[in-house]
């Protein structure tokens, strides 16, 4: 421990390398036992117990190496062979060294009287041991529970030493064996025996010693049974009988009340001298049916009192000082018996013996009562002995000192007045003469038994009264000298036996008092020295446990605290570390899983976050990234799915948010692009889908927009004409927009075609009054009324002709009743003919 302290101030402290610190001087992996897995020579190793393992073979010599052991068991398995010497360097087992019910052979080691620190158990019983029973083991004094060696076969006598085992309660069992020879003397030192005294079973002889009825605190089994024990049973012995309640068994299987030279082939008997007996006058004659056997009749001659014996003078004697006899009725004593130990009297011829007082001893000769010092003990009443090892006298004690308890200490080795407490930091088992130091890893009060151990959380170094809580941070096992830092990724609080995984989502360094919770964008399992950072695509809060993925329409970069709505046009999967533009014709709004196609009419480039509608003139189908144009001879409002077809009478250019209408003197079928252009004759209104034929009187040049009248002296007779014709000749027109030319009235003409106006024939100078013409005429060809013509001249008409009418050639004059001519052509009177009545 002092070596390892030196770790906390070296820099460089290599002491394990290469070397097998931690294992006991000379185990090697050689040494390994499959029967015995944990068997692996460590040094930290306090415990061997293999109960009912059905082990069988011999016992390793090797756990002799094993120096730190405080318990040692092997009950109840099969292993056979000899016990090994070397266990006795087990000298730090204190609670139980036990190998009963095995087949063990051969002699008990002598080097197990080495284990002097037992104070529990020692069990050897149900072998096959042989050969006498070790002086050494006498040494164990300290034991204050069981010490067996029963159910063997084991020789000679029982060892006096035993008699030491003054501490033993509850068991001294060396029954069933072959042990022989008379019980020591010494067991009577076994006081403090409460439950069970077997010494049966052997072949123990001699009478039963009068020290074994000192054992006057047990209670159950007084086991003498089936020996060779004669001669008396001891009054104090028989005296036990009241207070051991069950297995009170001395005389079964033993010559108890006779004589041991009787009973005894190897002992022989001393005769008794015995007073003179004078025969009376003459023996009593017994009445029988058959001749009696006579029989002397032995009947003193004198009678003696108590306090007297029968010399051999044959008279009455009185006992001398510190001798006596109690009988009152024959047969006469012979002899005064001393007073008992511890007892006298001071006159002759006495009865009884008085008892000392406390504290005082009888004398030899039983006269008188003597004082002993402190320190000292009155020995039966004989003697003045110093007070043995761990017992005190502060005045003289009787038959033995006071025991010096556990937790105090008598300081010196023999001959203590005092039984002094044992200092905090220290202890003592009864019996002590100094108080032992606890060990690193212990503390005690003052007047300590036993150092305690240390708890798991706390330590203590050499000699402390009390055992320290570890701080936070670090954690002890049980007995610990010094605490360990929590493992990174582990902590404790104060006084912690063990140190705790962080939970996971904390965190935390070595030597810990408390663990950490991980930032946010991190994460940790359970028991984690550092956080991790959480990966792209994920996040976590703080205190995580696990990073939780991002949303779709969420990303993250590695170690973040949350995630970030992607923006509008952009778009994410769950886990995504970065999101991703929209393509064109698709839209997004922030923290978008997918990015939604455009609607109908709808456009977007690339990442947009909203699609913009179509200008007029334009269209688009859902999820487009342009709009088209619309076609010549369509349109399109803006915002337009599609594009709509111009009506008829009206056009329109690629890319129009509307359809014009055709101007007049032009045209269109539906979905025009263009208006064509009226033909000549007809004409068209704005925003016509057709043209019309211009009327008649009516005429148009091409692209018209409507038709114009045929002006005056013009006429027009038929639809759709492209000019107006002039009227002929012998017509004419007045007004415009004429569908026909009106023949100039009889007395008029018309010479020129185009004309507004018929002349009328007088008017003109070319023509006469005698002029006329015929409706419709192009020239005043006829001669008026009362005239004729006659090659190309009018004539007044001649006598005889009736009234002409304008236009009378000379050839149609009809004559009236009594005229005639001679020929048709004839002119003038001169043709005519009178007719007189």
């Amino acid at each position: 421990t002092e070596v390892q302290a030196l770790s906390s101030s070296v820099r460089s402290f290599q002491t394990t390398t290469s070397n097998s610190i931690g294992t006991v001087c000379g185990w090697q992996s050689s040494m390994a036992d499959e029967r015995f897995p944990t068997m692996d020579g460590s040094t930290s190793t306090t415990s061997i117990q293999y109960y009912q393992e059905q082990l069988t073979g011999a016992i390793p010599s090797q756990f002799g190496l094993m120096t730190e052991l405080t318990t040692f068991s092997l009950n109840t398995n099969q292993l056979g062979s000899t016990i090994p010497s070397q266990l006795g360097n087990l000298v730090k087992v204190t609670s139980n060294f036990a190998m009963r019910s095995n087949s063990l052979t051969s002699a008990i080691p002598t080097e197990l009287g080495k284990l002097v620190s037992m104070v529990t158990s020692f069990y050897l019983s149900t072998n096959k041991l042989t050969a006498t029973i070790p002086t050494e083991l006498g040494r164990l004094s300290k034991m204050f529970h069981s010490f067996s060696l029963a159910s063997n076969s084991l020789t000679s006598s029982i060892p006096s030493e035993l008699g030491a085992f003054n501490r033993i309660a509850l068991a001294f069992d060396v029954g069933t064996n072959l042990l022989s020879k008379a019980i020591p003397s010494e067991l009577g030192g076994l006081v403090g025996m409460k439950t069970f005294l077997n010494l049966g079973s052997n072949k123990l002889s001699l009478a039963i010693p009068t020290e074994l009825g000192n054992l006057v605190k047990l209670s159950t089994s007084f086991v003498l049974q089936s020996n060779k024990l004669c001669d008396d049973i001891p009054t104090q012995v028989q005296a036990l009988s009241s207070t051991v309640v069950s297995g009170f068994s001395i005389s079964t299987g033993n010559s108890l009340g006779s004589t041991c030279c009787e009973v005894l082939s190897d002992t022989t008997c001393n005769p008794t001298t015995l007073p003179t007996l004078l025969p009376s006058s003459g023996p009593t004659s017994l009445p029988t049916t058959t001749a009696p056997t006579p029989l002397p009749s032995f009947v003193p001659t004198m009678v003696c009192v108590a306090g007297t014996y029968v010399s051999e003078a044959g008279v009455c004697t009185e006992c001398d000082i510190g001798r006596y006899t109690e009988d009152t009725m024959p047969p006469w004593p012979t002899s005064c018996s001393r007073c008992p130990v511890g007892k006298i009297n001071i006159a002759t011829g006495s009865s009884s013996c008085t008892a000392c007082d406390e504290g005082k001893l009888s004398s030899s000769d039983r006269s008188s009562c003597g004082d002993c010092d402190a320190g000292t003990f009155v020995f039966n009443a004989t003697s003045c002995e110093d007070c043995p090892s761990g017992y005190y006298a502060p005045t003289a004690q009787v038959d033995a000192c006071l025991e010096c308890g556990a937790g105090d200490h008598t300081k010196v080795a023999s001959k203590a007045t005092t039984c002094s407490s044992c200092d905090g930091g220290t202890y003592s088992e009864d019996l002590a003469i100094n108080c032992s130091i606890c060990a690193v890893g212990t503390a005690s009060s003052s007047r300590a038994a036993s150092c305690s151990d240390c708890e798991a959380g706390k330590h203590a170094g050499v000699g402390q009264s009390r055992c320290d809580s570890c701080d936070g941070g670090t954690w002890s096992n049980a007995t610990a000298s010094s605490c360990t830092a929590c493992a990174a990724g582990r902590s404790s609080g104060t006084s912690a036996a063990v140190c705790t995984a962080c939970d996971a989502g904390k965190r935390s360094d070595s030597g810990a008092s408390s663990c950490e919770s991980c930032d946010g964008g991190t994460y940790s399992a359970a028991g984690s020295h550092n956080c991790t950072s959480c990966v792209q695509g994920t996040y976590s809060s703080g205190g995580a446990a696990i990073c939780l993925n991002c949303d779709s329409g969420k990303r993250s970069d590695s170690g973040a605290s949350s995630c970030e709505s992607c923006a509008g046009g952009t778009w994410s999967n769950a886990t995504a570390s970065s999101c991703t533009a929209c393509a064109a014709g698709r839209s997004s709004g922030t923290s978008a899983a997918v990015c939604t196609a455009c609607d109908a009419g709808k456009r977007s480039d690339g990442g947009a976050s909203s699609c913009e509608s179509c200008a007029g003139g334009r269209y688009s189908a859902a999820g487009s990234a342009t709009c088209a144009a619309c076609a010549g001879g369509t349109f399109s409002n803006a915002g337009a799915a599609s594009c709509t077809d111009c009506a008829s009478g009206t056009h329109s250019d690629e890319a129009s948010s509307a359809c014009t209408k055709c101007d007049g003197g032009t045209w269109s079928n539906a979905s025009a692009s263009s208006c064509v252009t009226c033909v000549a004759g007809r004409s068209s209104t704005t925003g016509s889908a057709s043209c019309e034929d211009c009327k008649t009187g009516e005429f148009s040049t091409s692209g018209s927009a409507s038709c114009t009248a045929c002006a005056a002296g013009q006429y027009q007779s038929s639809t759709g004409s492209s000019s107006c014709v002039n009227c002929t000749t012998g017509k004419h027109s007045a007004s415009t927009g004429s569908s026909i030319c009106d023949s100039c009235a009889e007395g008029y003409f018309a010479s020129d075609k185009g004309m507004v106006s018929c002349e009328k024939c007088a008017s003109e100078s070319q023509y006469g009054s005698d002029y006329t013409s015929a409706e419709g005429s192009p020239t005043c060809n006829l001669c008026v009324r009362e005239s004729y013509m006659d090659d190309g001249e009018c004539f007044e008409k001649p006598e005889g002709v009736i009234r002409t009418h304008a236009g009378t050639t000379l050839e149609s004059m009809s004559l009236e009743r009594g005229w005639y001519r001679s020929v048709s052509q004839a002119q003038g009177c001169a043709a005519w003919c009178h007719l007189p009545s």
